[in-house]
């Protein structure tokens, strides 16, 4: 397997993550309200979450293999990185069905440009977020752990607003770690 093969694969899996947030987020037992609601004045709600992840993956995998490529304009920009403040904002909230409307159009691209990608275009040096300059795979590393880092900030605030979900009966003949 090549390296465009493994990063196709990780991000297929990333997508699949990304479904099980949009089936906990329409969930009958999902208020709403929620989507939009923040925990605390310098956090981020669930839509502005998403909407982060979303211009994080625009910034991360597409701008900076192609600096053509324009911002999403929905998206919101990092408050911080580590110590350096940038901003501390709260723009108008978007709802949930418009919002996932727009993660196609982000992964195909990113996909597209994934699947044209040569092994040396994996090493050549891009500027990170944050300044520092990386071998175009290890932004991929960050942008996957930063992802999954959000997409848990979600499923905690889901927790958090609506408590444990409705549990199953489990199967007798797993063995649940």
């Amino acid at each position: 397997m090549n390296l465009s093969e493994i990063v196709l694969n990780r991000y297929k899996l990333l997508q699949n993550f990304r479904q099980t947030v949009w089936k906990d987020l329409t969930d009958s037992s999902f208020n709403q309200e929620w989507f939009v609601t923040r925990p605390s004045e310098h956090q981020w709600s669930i839509d502005e979450l998403l909407r982060h992840m979303l211009a994080s993956e625009v910034r991360y995998i597409q701008q900076s293999i192609d600096d053509s490529i324009e911002q999403h304009p929905v998206g919101v920009p990092a408050q911080w990185v580590g110590n350096i403040f940038f901003r501390l904002e709260e723009k108008e909230h978007m709802n949930f069905e418009e919002l996932k409307e727009m993660f196609p159009e982000v992964e195909k691209k990113s996909i597209e440009i994934f699947e044209k990608l040569t092994e040396d275009d994996f090493g050549k040096i891009v500027k990170a977020p944050w300044g520092q300059e990386l071998p175009y795979y290890d932004l991929l590393e960050v942008f996957f752990a930063h992802e999954h880092n959000h997409r848990g900030q979600v499923k905690f605030l889901i927790t958090y607003y609506r408590g444990p979900p409705e549990f199953e009966q489990k199967d007798e003949n797993v063995n649940y770690g």
